[in-house]
């Protein structure tokens, strides 16, 4: 499938140079969510809100779009920094894996991923940091943690769970 070379170099941060989408979506959110995935118009949420985004062809998680009404953390916040203010691991034990996290400009969404581009949807623990900027660097001064899809039978390797999320295709 064409987008996921493009998807997995984005969030990689080797995105080629000269690309067209880049052209048309110069921030880096916009061009994963309108340019890559196609996601299109959803409605605002009103609460924190976690969509699974699957592709179309394998049915596999490529991710997990995280919603606020209201930024996460401070949208001047730099993009080093921002990092911090949201993780995500997944708890007992179960293989190891690398999530990264790509907030949008104004930093009320956040699309999270993981190398493989198939995402578990397992004994997964978001932890949101508000950070603040003390003078002289940026720390976290509380926390929130959100545990989804938590293990009620032995783990599973593929994913866990059904919940149809938000579909692209090409």
């Amino acid at each position: 499938m064409w987008l996921l070379p493009l998807l997995t170099a984005l969030l990689d941060g080797n995105y080629p140079a000269g690309d067209p989408l880049e052209q048309e979506y110069p921030d880096r959110f916009d061009r994963l969510m309108d340019g890559i995935l196609r996601v299109g118009p959803i409605d605002p949420p009103t609460c924190t809100d976690f969509t699974i985004i699957r592709d179309g062809e394998t049915r596999k998680v490529l991710g997990i779009l995280v919603r606020n009404p209201e930024p996460f953390i401070d949208p001047k916040t730099p993009e080093s920094d921002a990092a911090a203010a949201l993780t995500v691991k997944q708890q007992f034990g179960l293989r190891p894996k690398a999530f990264r996290a790509m907030f949008s400009k104004d930093r009320s969404r956040a699309f999270v991923s993981e190398g493989t581009l198939n995402m578990p949807l397992s004994s997964l623990e978001f932890t949101f940091r508000q950070i603040e900027y003390d003078g002289a660097s940026y720390k976290a001064v509380s926390s929130v943690v959100v545990k989804l899809f938590p293990l009620t039978v032995a783990p599973n390797p593929g994913n866990i769970g059904f919940d149809p999320g938000l579909v692209v295709s090409e």
